[in-house]
């Protein structure tokens, strides 16, 4: 399948001032990173499947990417914190359209599901997945 940098893609979406406000630049990509980057956002891609094309290569592409909103309990603001992170994010990606790097246009973005996960009870840690599709086109 051809590059659609969906990564790229990822990033620069959640580089949302919204979400910059809670997580800064922890933003991290399959796995979380050392266990004091609380909260942070993992993302990782759960599908990719190029549009079939007449012509020989794709230029279109699907993608079904999770994104994790990790945030640690600290007292009772677990709540607050992680509705504040994933309604960051959700807002970053709903209906986002735009050009990346002047190559990869976002045409589309779909809340596919989403849902909570432990994390790390350990460090009492948690999480949610929001499953996004992204439409992409090269142009």
């Amino acid at each position: 399948m051809a590059d659609f940098r969906e990564d790229k893609v990822v990033k620069e979406i959640l580089s949302d001032s919204g979400v910059t406000a809670i997580i800064a630049s922890r933003v991290f990509p399959l796995m979380m990173q050392p266990k004091e980057n609380f909260p942070c956002v993992v993302y990782r891609l759960a599908n990719g499947v190029p549009i079939a094309s007449a012509d020989g290569e794709s230029q279109e592409a699907e993608y079904s990417i999770e994104i994790i909103c990790l945030y640690r309990q600290v007292g009772n603001n677990v709540h607050e914190v992680s509705r504040s992170l994933f309604n960051a994010v959700k807002t970053a990606f709903d209906r986002y359209t735009g050009v990346i790097d002047s190559s990869i246009s976002v045409d589309a973005t779909y809340l596919e599901g989403e849902r909570d996960e432990i994390y790390d009870s350990d460090l009492r840690a948690f999480g949610r997945v929001l499953t996004y599709k992204l439409m992409l086109r090269k142009v």
